[in-house]
């Protein structure tokens, strides 16, 4: 089962989103949906998970990889270090690689109409 770690603000969004229920939090937990639908993701979406490794998160993220990885859904992964949970310098570390990203997997070439 996946658990929540998290900082203070990580659980005040927990009480907010999820009503401080843990069965809710599991159930819209990206692994659980990720586990029910493996065999529809596979090789039909792209996935790509980016962590600090100064990040709260960064175990959450680490599990997540492993779940992935486990599920043998296609991802990439890479942990940054000297980054805390902070997307502009993420998105600064990343560079173009997220529009190179998008360009691979969200195009019309890759996923035509069925």
């Amino acid at each position: 089962a996946e658990e929540l770690r998290t900082n203070e603000i990580g659980s005040q969004i927990f009480k907010r989103v999820f009503a401080g229920d843990p069965q809710r939090f599991r159930a819209n937990h990206p692994a659980t949906i990720a586990k029910a639908n493996a065999a529809a993701l596979r090789g039909q979406i792209g996935i790509k998970l980016l962590v600090g490794l100064e990040d709260y998160l960064l175990e959450n993220n680490r599990a997540m990889h492993a779940s992935l990885t486990e599920l043998n859904l296609a991802h990439e992964y890479a942990e940054i270090p000297g980054i805390r949970h902070d997307l502009p310098r993420l998105s600064a570390w990343l560079g173009t690689g997220g529009l190179e990203f998008a360009v691979k997997h969200f195009t019309l070439e890759n996923h035509p109409a069925r």
